[in-house]
């Protein structure tokens, strides 16, 4: 076993003690508050994928796996999430870390709400493991448009949604509105005989 492999599988230990977050329970805040995101992935087809490449949009990182029930509860959520906020600049990023990709690609295929958005695949969490301390799942990070992690969440329970919306919509800033459309201005009419 290589140094990296062992250094990936001392990281991911409390995950495999303490494991997938129960419905309901979460913890907030991190180390990794005002730390750049630095999440890599590859799509389930295989093309590699950096996070922080997404510049000048907020980001959405969920690191997840199919064993965790919270999780597929959290990924129906960041779908609609996505769905909402997606052309105001939203990226939404769902990292699986199980070791077989074949069965990450299974289980969302059983999830419609998974197309909307972005699959990733890290392999038992390797490639990310020494930057990305976990202890729970799932794990998501709220990113601004500098590429700066704003909110860490751990777990998924009642009120996560809404708190990851709220979290969402002061990154993004207001909704454009759409302005009426100012009326014309006056024009006098024409001067002639008869008109001042």
């Amino acid at each position: 076993m290589t140094a990296r492999a062992l250094s990936a599988l001392a990281a991911l230990l409390p995950l495999l003690s303490g494991g997938c977050a129960t419905p309901g329970a979460e913890v907030t805040g991190s180390p990794l508050v005002g730390q750049p995101v630095d999440v890599v992935g590859e799509e389930l087809g295989g093309r590699a994928v950096r996070v922080s490449g997404a510049t000048g949009q907020v980001r959405v990182v969920d690191v997840w796996a199919t064993w965790c029930e919270a999780c597929g509860e959290e990924l129906a959520a960041l779908a609609r999430l996505q769905g909402d906020d997606g052309r105001r600049g939203l990226a939404v990023y769902a990292l699986s870390i199980d070791e077989d990709r074949a069965q990450v690609a299974a289980y969302v295929a059983g999830l419609p709400a998974a197309a909307a958005v972005g699959i990733l695949w890290d392999q038992g969490g390797a490639r990310n493991a020494e930057r990305l301390p976990l202890e729970r799942l799932p794990t998501t990070l709220v990113v601004d448009r500098d590429g700066l992690i704003r909110h860490v969440h751990q777990g998924f329970g009642p009120g996560s949604a809404a708190r990851l919306a709220a979290e969402v919509e002061a990154l993004l800033g207001p909704a454009p509105v759409s302005s009426p459309v100012a009326p014309l201005p006056a024009v006098p009419p024409p001067a002639g005989p008869g008109r001042p």
